[in-house]
């Protein structure tokens, strides 16, 4: 793996412009970024627009949300209207996908929607208005179920979802708990709300610990209560924790019952709730100046990365090495492990950090822009008794039985995917496919550029098999196309592909594999699309696959998404293979 300091940047034309907030996409690493000149747009992990810019009026959107697992955007504005925007696949455009507006509703708050936060599955909204204003929305339908703005006194400061989904009431999975700048704590369902708690000042941020049934409050007053939730709705104070330094903090669950803060301290603390075991993350391998305060957050629980922002501009990233609860615990300083530091190119304040679901992108959001860092996995491939592995972001080295190493350089293109056979090396970049024929003294010259983005590449003959959008291409050299295959919206879009001989293989996001048989010029479909998460009974992501020699199995490589602390779900690699005559994994 290769970890990125700074892949990209997201600059907005005008430098005087401010970022008012960013939110990743959970479907795609799209990033929607939010402009205080009012515009709202979506790249990719390329800095590249994927849709339109969007814009309502002469104001400014002041919260953004992606809905999860959906193309949805929901933009909340200094009117206080709501809007949810789709993205659509769009062939006949300049950009990817097309952006068609299906909610505007300005009837439910007077001032600006100031948060908007969903339940786990996204099937659950709540929008808080500057009016001190709070509506609970169903997303599929896309209409309020209820707003609450009797007895709230001052502005509302954070609001959570209590995601209980082992509870048999009927309103738990509409509950959440939303603050004020007051310190009262209230709790609301789609029919009732009312004040369970007083602070005694500000609060700046609720966590629910949903399987200890407690609620986390920090306040202005440097104080962490723990409340205890109960069947009934009340809550009851069981325990408070002084924070040793900043007005603001920043909190992560990293499992069901342990949490990480960030105080405006030069240390990270990890404090689990239900021992009480707290302590502070090193900074030995991190080679942070002393004088770096920790003031943002982000952990994603696939990848078990931890990233920090500083006040001064660093941004660090650990990762956790092992993943139970008595590991976590472990007062370890080698259980904390640093992968990556980046100071010099970020350079300014930290605002907030966001991985992308899979835990490989992260965004870093400064004032007046975004940088995007992001890991990847090195490519290699093996075919014709010739072995190409990348070894940096941008360079493959090549090396046959008889041959000596050679290389190819892509520049500051970002390699994605290579294939390779006795004459040829196919690279494809952020930039297209490039095609190299190898000369006669065993270096590789340039054949032709081909203008497609690729996620998986595989050469028959002198045929290209290039993965791209939502489609499988076999083109010429010269990127000529004589051949594609669509799949469609529920079938996903091809992200690894493999040939050996006649036999040819490719799998979707979606976990849809599809085996042809090449008969000449034609391809042939062998039995039914596999779908392999039915197979399994579980889910994933295919980071690869193969066909064995007479094109009988294929194995494929799944980060699998299993049972991890609690209710939390962890990941592993694991391999499977399939049985193409009978049928079976």
């Amino acid at each position: 793996m290769i970890f990125d300091s700074v892949k990209c940047r997201i600059q907005h034309q005008r430098k005087d412009v401010a970022v008012h907030a960013t939110a990743l996409c959970s479907i795609e690493p799209f990033l929607a970024v939010s402009y205080s000149d009012g515009k709202i747009c979506i790249f990719d992990c390329n800095s590249s627009l994927v849709a339109p810019e969007m814009k309502r009026n002469n104001e400014s959107a002041t919260s953004i949300l992606w809905i999860p697992r959906t193309f949805m955007l929901v933009i909340g504005w200094e009117s206080g209207c709501v809007t949810v925007w789709r993205l659509k696949k769009n062939e006949e455009s300049d950009f990817r996908f097309s952006c068609e507006e299906i909610l505007s509703d300005n009837s439910i708050h007077a001032g600006k929607v100031a948060l908007l936060r969903t339940n786990a599955d996204g099937s659950l909204m709540v929008s808080v208005g500057s009016d001190q204003s709070c509506c609970l929305w169903s997303t599929s339908r896309l209409q309020p179920v209820v707003c609450h703005h009797n007895n709230i006194d001052s502005p509302i400061t954070d609001a959570k979802f209590w995601d209980n989904s082992k509870s048999d009431r009927e309103h738990t999975v509409s509950t959440f708990f939303f603050s004020s700048q007051s310190g009262r704590i209230f709790r609301a369902d789609d029919e009732n709300c009312k004040e369970v708690f007083d602070a005694s000042a500000k609060v700046m941020a609720l966590q629910p610990c949903i399987s200890l049934s407690r609620l986390i409050v920090v306040s202005t007053a440097l104080l962490m209560i723990q409340l205890s939730v109960h069947d009934d709705g009340s809550v009851l104070e069981i325990k408070r924790m002084k924070l040793s330094a900043g007005s603001n903090a920043c909190i992560v669950w990293i499992s069901p019952t342990s949490l990480v803060s960030a105080n405006g301290e030069n240390k990270l603390r990890v404090w689990d709730i239900e021992s009480n075991i707290s302590y502070a993350i090193s900074r030995k391998s991190t080679d942070l100046d002393p004088s770096e305060r920790y003031i943002s957050l982000a952990y994603n629980k696939r990848s078990y990365r931890l990233a920090a922002g500083t006040l001064n501009g660093s941004v660090v990233v650990w990762r956790l090495l092992g993943n139970t609860h008595e590991q976590i615990l472990r007062h370890d300083e080698e259980r904390w492990k640093a992968i990556s530091i980046q100071r010099e190119t970020v350079g300014c304040c930290v605002d907030a950090l966001q991985w992308s679901s899979e835990g490989n992108i992260l965004s870093v959001e400064v004032s007046n822009e975004v940088f995007i860092m992001e890991e990847r996995r090195l490519q290699h491939t093996f075919s014709a008794g010739i072995c190409a592995a990348q070894v940096s972001r941008s360079c493959v080295a090549i090396q046959g039985m008889k041959n000596k190493v050679a290389s190819v350089d892509l520049g500051t293109q970002h390699i994605t995917s290579i294939a390779v056979n006795s004459e040829l090396l196919v690279v494809s970049s952020t930039q297209g496919v490039h095609v190299y024929r190898m000369s006669d003294d065993g270096a590789y010259i340039m054949n032709s550029s081909i203008p497609l983005r690729a996620s998986s590449l595989a050469i028959h003959q002198d045929t290209l098999v290039v993965a791209t959008d939502n489609r499988v291409m076999f083109t010429t050299l010269d990127g000529v196309a004589k051949l594609s295959i669509f799949f469609g919206e529920h079938e996903g879009f091809p992200i690894a592909l493999d040939l050996s001989g006649s036999v040819f293989a490719v799998a979707t996001n979606l976990g849809v594999i599809k085996v042809m048989r090449i008969v000449g010029k034609e391809f042939k479909y062998v039995g039914r699309p596999v779908r392999l998460w039915e197979k399994i009974k579980c889910g994933g992501n295919i980071r690869s696959l193969k066909c064995n020699a007479d094109g009988s199995r294929i194995s494929i490589i799944v980060k699998k998404l299993e049972d991890g602390i609690g209710d939390m779900k962890g990941s592993r690699s694991c391999l499977f293979v399939y049985d193409i005559d009978h049928d079976l994994i």
